[in-house]
């Protein structure tokens, strides 16, 4: 996990959900966590429709227009659109790979190559290089984004399609986006972004006039690396919430609403479920060859664009204009992916006809979906997570041919996984836990983030994405000890600790460093901040300080963490060294030790485990203890002292558990364990006795905001004058030190203590 969901528990995450729920249902299209990030940030007014407030200069906006070359922006950024005499603002709310070879007029067909491949390919398995990439994209904008009153008429948008000159016949803009560089291009919509809004929309984080600005919920001081990391992790806390939701769906990054894919199912129309199913049929039959009699059939693959196989359906003219078209394009892909799952084999992975059928590039033209005949059998991944098989098809074979730069997907997926014994149905798996995020490869630095495990202290390793390990081997260091340079926010460390001299090991398609003995100061769960800069020797890894510390479980946590591992890793009975044996472990310890370390986590860290099951998992979690005798004694006291909760969740037959329930799968009944989170203390200095029957609170902090005054005929005092001029150059907000008119500027405080 990432900044904002160590901070944020499922207390904190329940009002976020239900606000974005009632988004998502308002916006009436699919709403991207960019757009989400946008709506939190600046305040869309669900009730009102728009952002009726808020810092939000409308002349700041870059302009687009139809058939333009500028530069690229992404899903969630804020535009002026061009006519001419005027222009109207615009929320790019979702966005898509246009490239000319997909044929729009038979069934969205396109060359292999296309599907997945980065920015500057050129051809099968042939790339450019030297200059920037310029892509073709379609923008889908919400032009009454920002209220009523800023929008274009119906009248005015419908001369906008006929005229076809500023948007297209569907409202839509269709541009060539010029990208800095190959690794922009490449980028996620979510780093894309967040990159984004930390460079060309900078203005908008340091605005004083937002509810609270970003970089004050960070250090003072903090750089466009740490602005843009944060601004990450928050689009991935939303993301998580939004991922939680029961009454939302998720294609990729766009949520939507399940009334609104009910509803699409429930229609008869030339877009409902009748002529969808048949599209999804129609997708895995393509890779299946025609009969001919004395011929063998050969291997195929076929790729088929979901937008224009949309378009190209009888008597859907006129059926894609403005939100209409993202959202029957999500409805699509999520019936795919419905399909696919209830119709491919459980152990194969193969539909009946013996198609291996999967989503193979997200970005382009609504969706590539990519079906291959005969498949192989293969069940790692889900039927929507993208695979670019497409374009790496087509990537030489030889290992002397020109190397090509690795999928961004590829270099992601990195990192070490043990399997000692064959796992139960009912385990999780658990082999994303601990994986490298936000991997951003540059020309002369590679980034990535990655928490820190148990095993990697015990072990004394830390695992390196392949793409850190080819580079170390492929330079001087190759067989030389590599430094590996440790920066403890808040505790500086001595220089024994703080610089470490380890190895590179290699063990097939793993590499991790060696022969690292982690300080004290490092513990399980403890997100790690990483870097190498090519051609050296040297590993950087930095911890994080929280914005304010926490305490959960009655343990201090003062830096970023992810909840998940922390819930694994710090179980009862796992801080003992590998080599002296489990320690005699309480009755509730061992129940509890059981739930954490084999049940099914959430994103909060949050463990759930089959009840049925508790005797097999405390026998397989602490091996070699005498049996429970009263293990539904302990298991009752434990639920009624609120150390473990009962859910419900459901179960496949082959004995995989689901949380929530799952329609149609048998209902069992989960133990949950929930890691209990509470505020730091007060540090205010002790106040008078409380009266006898009532507790003391806590407080929370109020960042420093401007409070309107203007209508009360008041004027700021020279006390606040001075606050926020101080407070802006401490946290570096653009604009004047002044002041607004109208306005005063009320100090950080806590409130409630």
């Amino acid at each position: 996990m990432t900044l904002g969901l160590a901070a944020v528990g499922p207390g904190e995450a329940e009002p976020l959900g239900r606000y974005l729920s009632a988004l998502v249902a308002a916006r009436g299209c699919p709403v991207h966590i960019a757009v989400a990030f946008n709506a939190v940030f600046l305040g869309y007014d669900v009730g009102a429709g728009g952002y009726v407030g808020g810092p939000i200069e409308l002349g700041d906006f870059p302009s687009v227009s139809l058939g333009d070359a500028t530069t690229a922006l992404p899903v969630g950024a804020m535009v002026n659109v061009r006519t001419g005499a005027e222009a109207f603002p615009a929320e790019v709310v979702y966005k898509e790979g246009a490239h000319p070879l997909v044929d729009t007029a038979n069934w969205g067909e396109l060359p292999a190559w296309v599907s997945g491949a980065p920015g500057n390919a050129a051809g099968p398995g042939e790339v450019t290089t030297g200059e920037p990439p310029v892509l073709r994209e379609r923008l889908v904008i919400d032009t009454d984004a920002f209220g009523h009153g800023l929008s274009a008429s119906p009248a005015q948008l419908q001369r906008m399609r006929r005229k076809g000159r500023w948007v297209d016949p569907d409202g839509h803009v269709l541009l060539n986006a010029c990208y800095d560089s190959q690794t922009a291009a490449d980028l996620s919509d979510i780093d894309f972004y967040a990159r984004f809004m930390s460079t060309t929309g900078r203005t908008l984080l340091l605005s004083p006039l937002a509810p609270a600005p970003f970089p004050t919920l960070l250090a003072p001081g903090t750089g466009h690396e740490q602005l843009e990391s944060a601004l990450k992790g928050v689009l991935r806390t939303l993301r998580d919430i939004l991922r939680s939701r029961n009454d939302l769906r998720m294609h990729g990054d766009y949520a939507v609403t399940r009334r609104s894919y009910a509803a699409r199912l429930a229609d008869d129309g030339p877009l409902g479920r009748t002529v969808l199913e048949h599209l999804a049929v129609n997708v895995a039959r393509s890779a299946v060859p025609r009969a001919r009699r004395g011929a063998v059939p050969r291997p195929t693959a076929h790729h088929t664009a979901v937008g224009p196989a949309l378009r190209a359906l009888h008597g859907t003219e006129g059926l894609f204009m403005g939100l209409a078209y993202p959202t029957v394009v999500s409805h699509a892909n999520l019936l795919i992916t419905d399909y696919v799952r209830s119709e491919s084999d459980e152990e194969t992975g193969l539909l009946d006809n013996g198609v291996y059928l999967r989503l193979d590039d997200a970005w382009q033209s609504g969706g590539v979906w990519r079906a291959e005949w005969p498949g192989e059998a293969r069940t790692s991944g889900g039927p929507n997570e993208p695979g670019g098989r497409g374009w790496r098809d087509t990537l030489p074979q030889d290992p002397s041919a020109p190397a090509v730069q690795p999928d961004a997907h590829e270099l992601a997926a990195a990192d070490e996984q043990t399997h000692a014994e064959v796992a139960p149905p009912w385990l999780p798996d658990d082999s994303d836990l601990g994986a490298v995020e936000g991997l951003t490869v540059a020309n002369s630095q590679i980034d990535w983030t990655q928490p820190l495990r148990l095993r990697h202290i015990l072990d004394s390793v830390l695992p390196l994405p392949p793409a850190v390990a080819e580079g170390l081997k492929g330079t001087e260091w190759s067989g030389r000890q590599v430094r590996l340079e440790l920066d403890h926010a808040g505790h500086p460390l001595p220089p024994g600790d703080s610089i470490l001299m380890t190895s590179l090991e290699t063990d097939g398609d793993r590499s991790r460093l060696h022969d690292v003995d982690w300080p004290l100061e490092f513990v399980p769960g403890m997100l790690l901040t990483l870097s190498w800069v090519r051609g050296g020797g040297a590993v950087r890894a930095r911890t994080t300080l929280l914005n304010t510390p926490v305490l959960i479980d009655g343990e201090e946590i003062r830096h970023r963490f992810d909840p998940r591992v922390r819930t694994r890793d710090t179980a009862p009975g796992n801080t003992w060294a590998k080599d002296h044996g489990a320690p005699d472990l309480t009755p509730k310890a061992r129940v509890l030790r059981a739930v954490r370390i084999m049940g099914l986590l959430d994103n909060f860290g949050r463990a759930l485990f089959p009840a049925e099951r508790l005797t097999e998992a405390i026998a397989r979690t602490s091996p070699g203890q005498t049996p429970l005798p009263e293990l539904a004694e302990t298991t009752h006291a434990m639920l009624a002292a609120g150390d473990l909760t009962e859910e419900w969740g459901s179960q496949e037959p082959s004995g995989k558990v689901h949380h929530p329930v799952i329609a149609g799968q048998p209902k069992i009944r989960l133990l949950c364990y929930t890691p209990r989170h509470a505020d730091m203390p007060s540090r205010t200095p002790p106040g008078p006795a409380q009266p006898e029957g009532r507790h003391p609170t806590v407080g929370h902090r109020v960042h420093g905001h401007l409070r309107r005054i203007g209508h009360l005929d008041h004027q700021p005092s020279i006390e606040a004058r001075e606050a926020y001029r101080r407070d802006r150059e401490l946290w570096g907000l653009i604009g004047s030190l002044d002041i607004p008119p109208g306005y005063t500027y009320v100090l950080e405080h806590r409130r409630g203590s």
